[in-house]
């Protein structure tokens, strides 16, 4: 009698490879990098660089571009123990390639991959203050990252 589980288990571990891949295709929001540098007394100068870590665009299709559900990328600030003094509290920073975009652009040393954000904070004297940086987007999910000031 012939046996039929070995075609059925080499069918199901190609199966589930495929879908393990297209797993991992869609885009996936990052804050790579939150830094501050000092601009003058009490200021800083916040920059937040947001990455796309997959492999399709943040918009997913350009067909969603043409019927305008292409929601762009968001990056909010909140600052505790200071305030914002330029640049908005929600900065609309557009959309971020993914890796399946420009990959051909590799090789020339270019890379789609990020936006970066800048704002000037103050903060209210010497007690540490922070800053939360929270990045989003419809199809691209979200990250958030903190640092602190004036320890």
């Amino acid at each position: 009698m012939p046996s039929f589980g070995d075609p059925l288990k080499e069918e199901c571990v190609e199966q589930y490879k495929f879908l393990f891949h297209v797993a991992g295709l869609p885009p996936l929001l990052h804050i790579k990098s939150l830094e501050a540098e000092p601009v003058g007394e009490n200021k800083y100068q916040i920059t937040a660089e947001v990455q796309n870590q997959g492999w399709l665009a943040t918009y997913v299709t350009r067909n969603a571009q043409k019927i305008r559900r292409d929601y762009p990328i968001a990056a909010r600030i909140d600052v505790t123990g200071g305030k914002l003094v330029e640049g908005k509290p929600v900065e609309n920073i557009g959309h971020i390639l993914g890796r399946l975009s420009y990959v051909r652009t590799w090789g020339d040393g270019l890379d789609a991959s990020t936006k970066t954000v800048k704002w000037i904070v103050e903060t209210s004297g010497d007690a540490p203050s922070s800053v939360t940086v929270e990045a989003w987007a419809h199809k691209a999910g979200k990250d958030e990252r903190t640092i602190t000031l004036n320890e």
